[in-house]
């Protein structure tokens, strides 16, 4: 696809659900271009199930949320 894995990931939100807006944070205009690039980027029916199998796969692990961010919010509550 010639394309980043930033832009293909943005590309499989946007295809899995059209009307989801990510919302990718930058602070530089460069990478706010490439972001935008995914707006191209067309994924097959096969494309996007070879992604979601393989994001089914992963397995996360750990805490992402720091403690002082939890006590200020509903997070696991």
């Amino acid at each position: 696809y010639n394309a980043t894995p930033g832009q293909v990931n943005l590309a499989w939100q946007l295809a899995k659900k059209p009307f989801f807006v990510p919302i990718p944070g930058t602070t530089q205009v460069a990478h706010l271009k490439e972001n935008l690039g995914a707006i191209k980027l067309k994924l097959s029916v096969d494309d996007i199930k070879k992604l979601d199998d393989g994001y089914a796969s992963l397995t996360v692990m750990g805490d992402d949320t720091r403690p002082q961010l939890k006590a200020q919010s509903d997070v696991n509550n």
